[in-house]
């Protein structure tokens, strides 16, 4: 508790190490993905979970196969995040009943946290959650920052007991998480 297992740091948990991977704006190919199977099944317990933040999870790691497995991840096409969690839904850029798509002000959001250095200082459970509305609204997703695409353009933020809109989406979630 209070600290989010990630490929870089894997947790310890009852069945061995635990590693949390959080694919960029949700995609994953099926070669991906199939490769991901196949080094949970060498390196860990052979199971994939997927979280209730729509991140995957593979389980039974030991501290000698931590690194071939991390070896074989990276070596796969998909782009894994660490840090700040900067959520989207799961049919981001593919919902045409959506306000907007929030894919691009996630990008922002991420480039902001880094070029200001802000990953490292925040806490392990600070989260940013972008809503492009649609069909599979983010309304029961906790979350420090909240941006929801608002009919006409702009977005709403809520952070901190407080709402307002917001011309400059990533910046303003950026200063609200600082």
């Amino acid at each position: 508790r209070g600290a989010c297992p990630a490929l870089t740091a894997p947790m310890q948990t009852g069945d061995g190490l635990l590693v949390r991977l959080r694919p960029r704006h949700r995609e994953l190919s099926s070669a991906d993905l199939a490769g991901l199977a196949a080094a949970s099944e060498r390196f860990g317990n052979g199971r994939i979970e997927i979280t209730a933040r729509g991140n995957l999870q593979v389980r039974g790691l030991r501290p000698d196969t931590v690194e071939p497995f991390t070896r074989a991840v990276l070596c796969l096409e998909a782009e894994w995040l660490e840090g700040v969690p900067v959520e989207v839904g799961a049919l981001a850029g593919l919902d045409a009943a959506e306000t907007a798509d929030p894919r691009p002000v996630a990008d922002a959001v991420l480039a902001r946290l880094a070029r200001f250095g802000l990953a490292g200082r925040l806490g392990p459970k600070v989260s940013v959650l972008i809503d492009g509305g649609g069909v599979l609204p983010l309304d029961a997703v906790q979350a420090d920052v909240r941006l929801r695409a608002i009919a006409g353009g702009g977005w709403r933020m809520t952070a901190d007991g407080g709402e307002a809109v917001v011309e400059a989406p990533a910046a303003s979630a950026v200063a609200a998480v600082a």
